[in-house]
């Protein structure tokens, strides 16, 4: 009797918990409807599309050994006076080379990287959700050293086909780069991959 007992506490508990996954829903990242009315101009890559505001001129890269490793990567950059100019990174990493058997540690290489630059670089931590339909991850970030503050977020789908990853940084000085930054997110999640 114990025993189908303890099977049934077993079974009932397996079931609450199943029924509370399939009730945690990813929450769905999407754009502000007033923040993107600012983003004017659609590039269109053969690998991904997105929207940019005004002023952004695409960065001209040496991509030799970014195809050798096998790695699709765009940019764009806008002057803001500052040694830290405000940029969107587009990226698309294969799996063989950048496989990760999580989020925390696909995105490893870039917390070490903003810390090698910046030792005290704050994050928001790695959230999980839903970006253009597809389950995503995303970090935000805050950094400063003597010279300058940045704020930065990226979003990644880490999938079979590839890593698909946008980053964007904004220098973080004035309350009008903080609108920037605001802007500069609705860029990212503009940004789908084809």
């Amino acid at each position: 009797m114990l025993y189908l007992l303890l099977i049934f506490f077993a079974v009932t508990n397996s079931t609450i918990q199943a029924e509370e996954k399939v009730k945690q829903e990813l929450p769905v990242w999407s754009m502000d409807s007033m923040l993107s009315e600012n983003l004017t101009n659609k590039v269109e890559g053969s690998w991904f599309e997105m929207r940019l505001p005004m002023q952004y001129v695409q960065v001209e890269l040496d991509t030799t050994a970014y195809e050798k490793a096998g790695i699709k990567v765009a940019a764009w950059t806008k002057e803001t006076g500052s040694a830290i100019k405000s940029t969107v990174t587009v990226l698309l990493l294969p799996t063989q080379n950048f496989a990760a058997q999580n989020d925390h540690e696909f995105f490893e290489g870039l917390i070490e990287s903003l810390t090698n630059r910046w030792p005290n670089v704050r994050g928001k931590g790695i959230v999980r959700g839903k970006w253009n339909g597809r389950p995503a991850y995303r970090f935000e970030f805050t950094a400063s050293d003597k010279k300058d503050k940045v704020n930065g977020v990226v979003y990644a789908v880490i999938s079979p086909a590839g890593n698909f990853v946008v980053s964007t940084m904004q220098p973080a000085r004035t309350p009008e780069d903080q609108v920037a930054f605001k802007i500069l997110k609705q860029v990212a999640l503009s940004c789908k991959q084809k």
